[in-house]
């Protein structure tokens, strides 16, 4: 379910694109996986909230894997994370 500011397009699996004020099930997902690809970042906080924390270590994945480095939780940043 799709809450506050989480965005309603969802790539070819269904996976819901995300950024900052983005809530719900799927940020907590991503802030998991954010977890245990950046570690040398303090932990986030599982919390379902897509704040300007998650959203820098969004940025941090995003620049280490040469994807476009928005901010923003889409099918090519989805796909970089559960490869």
């Amino acid at each position: 379910m799709l809450t506050g500011g989480e965005r309603a397009e969802e790539d070819a699996s269904g996976t819901p694109t995300l950024s900052n004020g983005s809530r719900g099930p799927a940020v907590r997902k991503l802030q998991r996986l954010l977890n245990a690809h950046v570690p040398d970042l303090q932990a986030l906080a599982v919390d379902g909230r897509f704040g300007p924390v998650t959203e820098q270590h969004v940025r941090k994945f995003q620049t280490r894997l040469a994807i476009t480095v928005d901010g923003i939780v889409g099918p090519q940043t989805w796909g970089a994370l559960t490869r």
